[in-house]
């Protein structure tokens, strides 16, 4: 079992929007897929999950405390889940620190604005505080302009590298929000599912490397 924490303490970056993604594009790939709404403030991927036709997989289950995310993790791994996503609080709190320090890969979300950029720093302090990986998505970027180049810039000095994938500013993401579908389903041709499939595609190579393997090479780099 594989778990994936979406952390920010922006509001606004779209965690939700790249969680209820993602975790359909995990279930298409015959994934048994659980997506954790842990931010009780909001409830929005719980609502998103209650409006949906088919409710078998992903799964969406609520943690409001540590205590229930435990319990929910315990229970996902009993049963043979193979990917849990953890959609989290924009703050800094014990349960969105919880969420991160069980992971295995954090995604974090950041706006191609210049008001998005400096709440990063501490979601990747606390990230790097906790021992885990992780690297910057950017979201809601322009289809045309220098914002995702300047941001990606800004952000590659945080400690993951400079972001790797991003997702573009699209109305589709909206539109299939409030179908309580996916981009995936709502509209499996257009550019935004493809957005998502590659960042899918790329998250899973990501989780598959040991991360124990990932220090050595570093330390060997680093002493050669």
């Amino acid at each position: 079992m594989k778990i994936i924490t979406i952390a920010t303490q922006k509001g606004g970056a779209g965690k939700t929007t790249l969680a209820t993604n993602l975790a359909v594009a995990s279930a298409m790939a015959n994934k048994i897929t659980l997506l954790i709404d842990a931010d009780a403030g909001q409830k929005t991927a719980l609502e998103w999950f209650q409006k949906r036709e088919d409710q078998n997989n992903p799964l969406v289950m609520e943690a409001s405390d540590q205590n229930m995310l435990f319990k929910l993790l315990k229970l996902a791994e009993e049963k043979g889940v193979d990917r849990v996503f953890i959609d989290t609080q924009g703050a800094d709190t014990p349960l969105v620190n919880d969420a991160i320090s069980r992971s295995d890969f954090c995604l974090i979300p950041c706006g191609s604005g210049g008001f998005d950029v400096p709440a990063q720093r501490t979601t990747a302090s606390v990230i790097r505080r906790l021992g885990k990986n992780g690297a910057f998505i950017i979201t809601k970027a322009q289809a045309r302009g220098q914002e995702a180049k300047e941001t990606r810039i800004i952000l590659s000095g945080l400690g993951f590298g400079s972001p790797e994938q991003q997702t573009t500013n699209l109305k589709v993401y909206k539109d299939a929000a409030i179908c309580s579908l996916s981009v995936l389903e709502y509209d499996p041709k257009s550019k935004a599912a493809e957005e998502i499939k590659v960042l899918f595609k790329w998250l899973e190579k990501k989780i598959a490397i040991n991360p124990l393997l990932i220090d050595l090479e570093k330390g060997v780099s680093e002493n050669g």
